[in-house]
């Protein structure tokens, strides 16, 4: 079973990687394709125009740096000028590096060169005035800039995307782990008898069995021990429990005490786990105990429903809870303490469907007796001599 269990995982770790890769793919495209171009390209430096790398024809990038070619003779051409194309020109304000606008100025002036030439869309003066600014360029000390990123905040919605993404992933494969794992064929077989209350112990050497099928040996917590004869035991108080579908605070307590009015203990019933998410809450599992107050000890069992019993995960989580039991009509359950003796009958019982929660193929065969719908517990309770 361990094995079964282990292979499983590694299987769940590849589907959230793979699952992990395909959101942030679907992010990456939403934020490239979906998103308005003003936002991505809102206070972009020029470098991100479009231009053509071979230098064939001229493009956005080409008019603008002419633009500023133009500004910076019209202005005189003089350190001030300067100044100012390199601002224009990102430099200054670190969007780009002082290399970087010396080869866009030079890309311009190779195309508005060559169109120039050709008298197609730039005239002389406009390669003159490139011509120009390059020498400037070229003869000037690159200025000392802290980098700017304009794309900061782009980068950070992609990064949130991208956190949302592997943050769902990882919910869903822990609801996938959590709610979805088959009870072991090799631990007991989905359409297993359970014997509901004490079992009676059986005799040493092998037996011949008594059914066609399968019965499930529920291992059982140590428990006092049992009263030797049934004539010391007599009855003190019979209560009646009910649980409703939708009773989200259901926690029933019944004070246990002696015919001088003497507090021998409590018996008490509650809800012991729920499946999923959804409202009200589907209770799968009651948690029944009983508290002896000379010993300070309580004794429990847990009712789970055929969904629950037959689900790995459900019946491994409530170990804790004493022995598991499945509820069926007419089932009876007991709990030992010291003195004190609770038997628990299953008077009545209907169980609502789980189908459309339960995704696992494997599982949905169980899945219309999934949670309680409505329970009534006839609880007596003995004191043994």
């Amino acid at each position: 079973m361990n094995q079964v269990f282990a292979v499983r995982r590694w299987v769940l770790v590849v589907v959230f990687i793979l699952g992990a890769m395909v959101g942030m793919t679907v992010a990456g495209y939403v934020l490239y394709a979906w998103l308005p171009p003003t936002l991505i390209l809102r206070d972009a430096p020029p470098s991100y125009l479009k231009f053509d790398p071979q230098g064939l024809n001229a493009h956005y990038r080409d008019v603008y740096v002419v633009s500023v070619a133009r500004r910076f003779v019209e202005i005189g051409g003089d350190d001030l000028a300067l100044q100012e194309a390199l601002s224009l020109l990102g430099v200054s304000t670190g969007d780009v590096t002082f290399d970087e606008a010396l080869a866009m100025v030079r890309g311009a002036a190779l195309v508005v060169g060559r169109e120039a030439e050709d008298r197609r869309r730039f005239a002389l003066s406009d390669s003159t005035s490139l011509q120009t600014l390059l020498s400037a360029l070229e003869r000037a000390s690159p200025p000392a800039v802290t980098p700017a990123h304009p794309r900061r905040g782009i980068q950070g919605i992609g990064a949130v995307l991208t956190l949302l993404v592997v943050a769902a992933a990882g919910v869903a494969l822990w609801f996938f782990q959590r709610n979805a794992a088959p009870f072991p064929a090799s631990a007991a077989g989905t359409s297993a008898n359970v014997a509901v209350g004490r079992a009676a112990p059986s005799p040493p050497g092998p037996t011949a069995p008594t059914s066609a099928e399968p019965t499930v040996t529920i291992p059982v917590q140590e428990r006092p021990p049992t009263p030797q004869s049934a004539s010391t035991k007599y009855e003190l108080h019979c209560f009646t429990c009910t649980y409703v579908h939708g009773d989200e605070n259901f926690d029933e307590a019944f004070d246990v005490t002696a015919e001088n009015g003497e507090l021998l203990g409590e018996c008490f019933v509650s809800i012991g786990d729920r499946f999923g998410l959804a409202q009200p809450p589907q209770v799968t599992a009651l948690s029944v105990g009983l508290f002896e107050k000379n010993t300070m000890q309580t004794v429990s069992r847990t009712l789970l429903t055929p969904f629950a019993f037959r689900n790995a995960v459900i019946f491994g989580r409530m170990s804790d809870e004493g022995e598991r039991v499945m509820a069926v009509p007419g089932g009876v359950l007991t709990l030992h303490n010291n003195h004190l003796e609770a038997e628990v009958k299953v008077e009545e019982v209907r169980f609502g469907s789980l189908e459309k929660e339960v995704r696992f193929r494997p599982l949905k065969e169980n899945a219309k007796e999934g949670y309680f719908e409505h329970v009534t517990l006839a609880i007596r309770i003995f004191r043994c001599a």
